[in-house]
């Protein structure tokens, strides 16, 4: 008998802790829950600049080749002239023409009327890493096995270089139209 009123005293502790369940006060009402608030209008966002492609043609190449460009310039969606210039400059190897590394395809040329080749497209590559630099292929040796700088030995033609470049390209860049812009400069080579 002593187990039957354990239990009985443990069934009616259990049901005296909870609190008693009742129908809520028709009378009492909560204050209505106001609205979310809408959110904030989205702020369009300026629009991107394109990303360009020029081929330029200087007096202080490394390398001049007749009918080829002393070097392919690509500047990513997005790039802002106004800002301070950064430039990646890729010094190919041997064998190079500096369309087929910086262009995509099978139909680059590398000099005007030559056969067609399939292209790098390293330009692509170069947007593909959302680099917020100027994209600098310049002509080296061109399509022969040699490694060597060419006229870039010369004390003074890689600045000399840079600043034609950036004038050559001041329609698209803006002022300053010389080198003093150029906040950075990191070289690739291949």
């Amino acid at each position: 008998m002593r187990w039957g009123r354990l239990v009985l005293w443990l069934t009616l502790a259990g049901c005296a802790t909870g609190e008693a369940q009742t129908d809520p006060d028709p009378q009492e009402t909560s204050a209505p829950t106001p609205p979310p608030e809408p959110a904030p209008a989205a702020t369009p966002e300026a629009p991107t600049a394109p990303g360009w492609s020029a081929e330029v043609i200087l007096d202080n190449a490394a390398f001049p080749s007749p009918g080829a460009p002393s070097a392919v310039v690509h500047a990513p969606p997005g790039l802002d002239p106004t800002q301070p210039l950064h430039v990646v400059v890729f010094v190919h190897g041997w064998r190079g023409c500096a369309r087929q590394l910086a262009y995509g395809g099978d139909d680059v040329t590398c000099r005007d009327g030559a056969r067609p080749v399939t292209g790098w497209d390293l330009a692509a590559r170069f947007d593909e890493a959302h680099v917020d630099a100027l994209f600098v292929v310049p002509q080296l040796a061109f399509l022969v096995q040699d490694g060597s700088p060419g006229r870039f030995i010369e004390e003074g033609r890689f600045a000399a270089f840079l600043d034609e470049l950036i004038a050559a390209l001041r329609d698209r860049l803006g002022p300053p139209a010389d080198a003093s812009r150029v906040a950075s400069i990191t070289l690739l080579a291949h």
